[in-house]
């Protein structure tokens, strides 16, 4: 899904790649301590199309594996799923200011699949990309297209922990915002 190129895309289409650190990270999105689930991230694609690549080291001193399961600990599925959301989120935010520090508030998944358990110790890589945008009343929906992968043990290619499709709603009370946020990208 992310790893293809357009052919004709000429140079000048590209978005300069911006890395972002954990601190950086929590500028652009409100959570904190063990509930931001990213490390690190780095924006990159085209201007019509930009992505996120993020990451999550999953340790296995976390409280967030303590106890799922006992004996042989695995990150959650609902915590891959709230990590993708946080990538959407970091990425919509750093390309439109007027919604940093915004609560995006998770609201639906679509044909979101789990194929592979997280286990701790390994590197989490989350990916996500734009697929609509709607503003009704002053709420903001962001739908995104997510893919999360670990690397293999063995032979270190990527294994697709989770796929689908994520949507995020921000509420955004002062109507004259809503005038100033290019809400025209959507791509299908």
């Amino acid at each position: 899904m992310f790893d293809e190129k357009k052919k004709d895309e000429s140079p000048s289409e590209q978005m300069k790649r911006v890395n972002l650190s954990r601190e950086q990270i929590e500028q652009l999105i409100p959570h904190r301590g063990l509930m931001l689930l990213l490390d690190g991230a780095s924006i990159y694609g085209d201007k019509d199309n930009p992505m996120i690549l993020g990451n999550y080291n999953v340790f296995q001193t976390s409280q967030l594996v303590e106890g799922h399961f006992p004996g042989r600990p695995i990150f959650p599925g609902f915590l891959v799923m709230e990590a993708l959301a946080q990538a959407g989120s970091v990425l919509y935010s750093y390309l439109h200011p007027e919604v940093k520090g915004k609560e995006f508030f998770l609201s639906s998944a679509e044909d979101l699949r789990f194929r592979h358990p997280v286990f701790p110790n390994q590197p989490l890589f989350l990916e996500a990309e734009v697929d609509r945008v709607i503003t009704i009343a002053g709420r903001l929906t962001i739908r995104f297209k997510v893919e999360a992968y670990v690397m293999g043990s063995e032979d270190g290619k990527r294994i697709k922990a989770a796929g689908g499709k994520l949507s995020g709603i921000v509420l955004i009370p002062e109507a004259e915002n809503l005038q100033k946020l290019d809400i025209t990208h959507s791509p299908s």
